[in-house]
C-alpha cells in the first residue's frame, strides 16, 4: 500500500510531467509550424528546453531540494536525459516513418520516459 506523503509526491511528479508534456508539445507544435524545422531539429529543441523546465519543477516543488548537491543530481539527471533522448528520438523517428508526423511518436515517448523517470528520481538522483 502506498503511504500518504508517497501518493502526494507521486500525484505532484505527475502533474510536473504533465506540465511539461504540454510545454514540450506546445514548443514543438511551434517549431515545427511557425519555423518550419525539421522533425530531430524540432524534437531536439523542445526537448532541451522541456527538460531544463522538467528537472527545476522536480527538483524544487516534487523532491523538495534545494541548495547543496545539485551538481550530483544535474550530473545524473544529464546522463538519464541523454538515454531518454536516445529513446524518444528513436520511438519519434519510427512512428514518424509510419504517420508521417511526430506526435504521437512524442507522446508514445514522453509515457515511457515519464515512467522510467519517476523511479530515476525517486531512487537515484533526488533520493
Amino acid at each position: 500500500m502506498i503511504r500518504y506523503p508517497e501518493f502526494i509526491k507521486i500525484i505532484s511528479f505527475l502533474l510536473t510531467s504533465a506540465s511539461t508534456g504540454v510545454f514540450y508539445l506546445t514548443l514543438l507544435l511551434i517549431l515545427r509550424s511557425v519555423f518550419a524545422l525539421g522533425p530531430i531539429q524540432s524534437v531536439t529543441i523542445a526537448y532541451s528546453t522541456a527538460m531544463l523546465f522538467y528537472f527545476i519543477t522536480n527538483r524544487q516543488m516534487v523532491f523538495h531540494k534545494q541548495g547543496k548537491g545539485i551538481l550530483r543530481e544535474l550530473f545524473l539527471f544529464i546522463c538519464m536525459i541523454l538515454t531518454n533522448y536516445a529513446l524518444t528520438v528513436l520511438i519519434v523517428a519510427r512512428i514518424y516513418r509510419l504517420t508521417n508526423e511526430i506526435f504521437s511518436g512524442s507522446i508514445i515517448a514522453g509515457v515511457a520516459t515519464v515512467t522510467i523517470t519517476y523511479f530515476i528520481f525517486n531512487k537515484l538522483i533526488f533520493r
